[in-house]
């Protein structure tokens, strides 16, 4: 994607993780019948905790990615999950609205 950030959701499409993008989007459509008006950083999300345990979103357990918790400058953890070694995620993008947020532990 040119000048815009590529999406969690696109980049696990195009690296070998179908899996896990329709995993959000499941989420995404739970959320989506409460009308919660929910956003959620889905990299934070499939980077799991910061001591490497995964995170249930929506009754949801999703993996954690090696490339995920690269991005987030966070060490990988045995329990990741990498299914291309030359992976190559997208920068990291500060947001304001996400400014204040802090990861789950």
């Amino acid at each position: 994607m040119n000048d815009k950030q590529i999406s969690a959701r696109d980049w696990l499409a195009q690296n070998n993780y179908i899996d896990v993008a329709k995993k959000i989007d499941r989420a995404m459509n739970n959320v989506g019948k409460k009308d919660a008006g929910t956003r959620r950083s889905w990299w934070e999300v499939i980077a799991g905790t910061k001591i490497g345990k995964p995170r249930k979103i929506e009754g949801i357990i999703f993996p954690v990615l090696r490339a995920a918790r690269l991005r987030q400058g966070w060490d990988v953890t045995p329990n990741c999950l990498c299914r291309n070694v030359n992976e190559i995620y997208p920068p990291k993008v500060e947001q304001k609205r996400w400014a204040n947020h802090q990861a789950k532990v």
